[in-house]
């Protein structure tokens, strides 16, 4: 209703999520409003099984082709062989990244980086 009729401007939405949600986005706002990066992540991931039948799943991630301060939400899932699975979101900031997941109560068979193709950017996969 406080743009009902009128222009609000990108600044203005940016501001009003930070009323709503008290959530800052000035870095989302600043990388993919403003800016016109292309992130590349070549991801490589080991998975460990540790006591009391769960696994543990490390994940090693190098940023390309972006500032070393560009920092992405990145939707990951890790999948069994029998189609269980937990998804989440990944933090990523900074060229090089080591991040042990939460423990699972499955072995993981895969870990899908960037699931559903949810943001915009290229995935490259390597060995451990």
């Amino acid at each position: 209703m406080r743009y009902n009729g009128k222009r609000a401007s990108t600044e203005d939405f940016r501001k009003l999520i930070l009323e709503i949600t008290g959530s800052d986005l000035q870095w989302f706002f600043d990388q993919w409003i403003y800016g016109n990066q292309h992130p590349t992540y070549v991801v490589a991931w080991k998975k460990e099984q540790i006591t009391g039948g769960n696994w543990k799943v490390t994940l090693r991630v190098k940023q390309k082709n972006v500032p070393d301060d560009f920092t992405m939400l990145l939707p990951i899932k890790i999948q069994s062989s029998d189609k269980s699975f937990a998804r989440m979101r990944l933090q990523v900031t900074g060229p090089n990244a080591e991040v042990v997941l939460p423990h699972f109560s499955f072995e993981p068979d895969d870990v899908i980086f960037n699931d559903l193709t949810s943001v915009l950017c290229d995935v490259e996969t390597e060995g451990y």
